[in-house]
């Protein structure tokens, strides 16, 4: 083999090993786009203020209401600071409401407000036709798909020192 097919060939399997983390990047991008074109059609974005994250978030509230602040921090792998900004954000614009942990008082729970509850209906219908294609890929290719993200997540908490995957996502 010449140097020049060696470069070329190494150059190839080099590019496809480079080219990995933006074509996860490109379909998780894809999803969201398509996400983002849905509920708009259904009117979930027009809520004020309502960015990704929130919608992120909010959809953590809904999964594991009621939830501590530093609970939900670690869920979505942030700071309690940039968590508890968010929540604030989310309780001012009357999506979730603060109330004090009756087993501990030095703790906040979150939950849905009534608002809040009606804009996670229109997320949950917004989701439905994810909710479709997953089925139509099954069970063992969507459990493939998790588990491959969650060896993604368990790495990169690795090299960073953080917590492992978020198992409630």
């Amino acid at each position: 083999m010449t140097e020049d097919n060696q470069r070329s060939k190494g150059g190839e399997q080099d590019g496809t090993q480079a080219e990995r983390p933006f074509a996860l990047l490109a379909r998780f991008s894809a999803v969201v786009r398509y996400l983002r074109r849905h509920a708009d059609s259904k009117g979930i974005r027009s809520e004020p203020e309502l960015s990704p994250r929130q919608l992120m978030m909010l959809s953590h509230v809904v999964m594991l209401s009621p939830v501590s602040v530093s609970d939900l921090a670690q869920q979505m792998h942030m700071s309690l600071a940039t968590a508890s900004q968010m929540l604030t954000g989310l309780a001012q614009a009357g999506f979730v409401e603060r109330h004090e942990d009756p087993a501990d008082h030095r703790r906040t729970l979150i939950t849905l407000s009534p608002h809040g509850t009606t804009a996670a209906e229109k997320l949950h219908e917004a989701m439905l036709p994810l909710d479709e294609a997953i089925a139509a890929v099954g069970d063992e290719s969507f459990a493939h798909l998790l588990a491959t993200l969650d060896a993604i997540i368990g790495r990169l908490s690795e090299l960073e020192g953080t917590d492992g995957p978020d198992k409630h996502c």
